[in-house]
């Protein structure tokens, strides 16, 4: 039987809820009698002194040296943000972000100042040709020689005019003369534009038709005559465009050069070797340097931003 602490009511043990006013069973202090209680001033008899309670074995401290691993195991993991020493990569990533980025930007400066060079070198070599084409004479009714060969280098001229033709930039090393002494080959441009469409506005939209001579210098003898049709103007007129009208590529006609050479000594086709079109994709190694640049900066911002959360956690 055991008394409900609220009503006092006496249930059986096998009951846990008072039937009468339905408190839980709690455990109650044992009632001594009053036989059993001994004065205060009195002592206890020795032999009947209660033992002293056991501590058990497993339930003594064990010292700091002997915790257990189980007890030492979770104490880390509720600290978990104790400080840890960096990891050896975080060391190495700045530093290398700027040696990329020196290395990178050197490289871009380089660039630039290799282009700026030969942009000046041909603008000069140019002016200096310029002033001695009057030299030439262009007629479709020269003679022809059969069986002849390009012989490099090779000086383009527009052949209504005298001037040189601005395909003088784009040849390579091996094809463009810096000299009148250099030049063994003029090729004649007679080109003129065909009326392919007109625009929203009226204008006309025009196709370049050139007849390219290749005449030997010496001689003035024609080598060669091929017929190019420019590409096709923009669909849509527009200052980026470049104009209205589709030009002949460069290619083409260096393609055409090379092809009428020597075996001996025809070259690998490419631009000029420190000009921005020798490069991948014909685009400037300052692109690519600009690229690189980009790329770098981006990854040392994410690096920052990882260090910022990575500290603000540790706060936390």
């Amino acid at each position: 039987m055991w008394e409900c602490s609220n009503c006092q009511e006496e249930i059986e043990d096998r009951y846990v809820h008072c039937w009468n006013c339905g408190k839980p069973k709690t455990e109650t202090r044992q009632v001594l009698s009053s036989a059993t209680i001994q004065p205060i001033d009195e002592p206890l008899p020795a032999e009947e002194s209660a033992p002293e309670k056991e501590i058990s074995s497993e339930n003594e401290l064990l010292p700091r040296e002997q915790t257990r691993y189980e007890e030492k195991f979770l104490f880390e993991n509720e600290y978990s943000g104790k400080e840890r020493s960096p990891s050896k990569i975080g060391k190495i990533v700045l530093p290398f972000l700027w040696l990329a980025a020196v290395t990178v930007s050197y490289f871009a400066y380089y660039s630039n100042q290799k282009t700026t060079v030969f942009e000046k070198r041909i603008t000069e070599e140019f002016g200096n040709l310029s002033g001695q084409t009057n030299q030439f004479v262009f007629s479709k009714d020269a003679p022809r020689e059969k069986n002849a060969n390009v012989k490099a280098k090779v000086l383009p001229l527009n052949a209504k005019n005298n001037q040189i033709d601005g395909l003088y930039k784009f040849l390579p090393d091996d094809l463009r003369p810096a000299n009148l002494d250099e030049v063994r080959t003029l090729l004649w441009l007679d080109c003129n534009p065909k009326e392919v469409w007109r625009y929203d506005d009226g204008s006309p939209g025009f196709r370049e038709s050139c007849n390219a001579y290749l005449t030997d210098r010496e001689t003035s003898k024609i080598i060669q005559i091929e017929e190019f049709s420019g590409a096709m103007p923009p669909l849509r007129k527009s200052a980026e465009s470049g104009g209205d009208t589709g030009k002949v590529l460069p290619e083409v006609y260096i393609s055409y050069i090379k092809a009428n050479q020597a075996a001996e000594e025809r070259t690998p086709f490419g631009s000029a070797s420190d000009s921005p079109e020798h490069h991948f994709w014909f685009k400037s190694e300052l692109l690519y340097a600009l690229i690189l640049l980009g790329l770098l900066a981006a990854i040392g911002v994410g690096w920052i931003i990882y260090k910022i959360k990575s500290a603000f956690r540790k706060t936390v």
